[in-house]
């Protein structure tokens, strides 16, 4: 019987092709500083805000105080027009944030900035850190102050936080994205300011209970409406029945603000003329960069 010899590649291991060769890749540019914000120090009366920004509100005569009690050098003289301007300013390629200490309103000094980290609890990494620069900007303002309070929205991610804390008193931290509907600070008992408000009551409940409980409510004002209408009501009026002051159970921007007026001020009323406010200057200063953040769009949790 004829044998069948194998030629000799047909065992062989096949030759790897040899390697492809791209061109060299260019290291990446340097990012562009983007040219500094003009400031005027022309007084001038304080101009509104107070919404997609956070800010601080601490009980002092002078911004200065403000910026010495934290530690950060002042970038120069900035008058309300062009200082909220700036701390509405996004900044990239690892820029410092802006911010604004304002002119005192109503005995207040308002630390405004689009970069300003925020309270954060939950995950366990706090959000990548951002919950603990937050502590130590508040921290060092209750410490100095007696009281800080801190207040923040963004409507894209529907993101609401407030916080307030005063020496030798439990403090309270609430922060909420409804984009991802996670609750990511949910510490201290609800302030009476907030029951009045009608806010949901969360208090003694984790940040996981909690985002739960706001979901529940959420479903449940929902179905209510969904029952109106079925009943024949309008959506229209429907919506008014469940919701009498226009206002859901989950805490929105218009929230914020309200609170804001009920524990010191609502930035969003500063241009109103009977208030008797009158023309002041501020300070510029930049958040340094271990303490500052991605401008307000928590991420979502999976």
């Amino acid at each position: 019987m004829e044998r069948l010899i194998a030629a000799p590649w047909a065992s062989a291991p096949p030759t790897p092709p040899k390697p492809l060769k791209r061109p060299p890749r260019n290291p990446p540019a340097p990012p562009v500083e983007a040219p500094p914000p003009q400031f005027d120090a022309t007084p001038d009366l304080p101009e509104p805000f107070g919404y997609k920004v956070c800010w601080f509100a601490v009980q002092a005569s002078d911004p200065a105080q403000v910026l010495d009690a934290l530690g950060w050098a002042s970038e120069g003289p900035a008058n309300w027009h062009t200082g909220i301007a700036a701390a509405y300013r996004r900044t990239s390629g690892g820029q410092a944030p802006w911010v604004f200490a304002s002119p005192p309103v109503e005995g207040w000094v308002l630390l405004v900035g689009d970069g300003l980290p925020y309270p954060a609890v939950y995950p366990e990494d706090r959000l990548e850190g951002i919950g603990q620069a937050f502590d130590v900007i508040f921290t060092r303002l209750k410490d100095h102050f007696g009281e800080a309070q801190f207040f923040g929205s963004h409507r894209v991610a529907d993101f609401v936080t407030w916080a307030r804390a005063r020496r030798g008193e439990p403090g309270r931290q609430f922060s909420y994205a409804g984009s991802s509907g996670e609750v990511y600070a949910n510490v201290g008992a609800q302030s009476a300011e907030e029951a009045s408000l009608g806010f949901a009551v969360l208090s003694g409940l984790s940040p996981v209970d909690a985002r739960d409980r706001l979901s529940d409510l959420l479903e449940d004002e929902f179905a209510r409406e969904a029952a109106l209408v079925a009943s024949g009501m309008s959506r229209r009026d429907a919506d008014r029945q469940v919701r009498p002051t226009g206002r859901s159970v989950v805490p929105g921007e218009e929230d914020v603000t309200a609170l804001a007026d009920a524990w010191s001020v609502d930035p969003t009323r500063l241009d109103e003329a009977d208030r008797g406010y009158v023309p002041g200057v501020g300070l510029m200063a930049r958040v340094p960069t271990d303490l500052g953040q991605a401008p307000v769009s928590p991420p979502p949790l999976h």
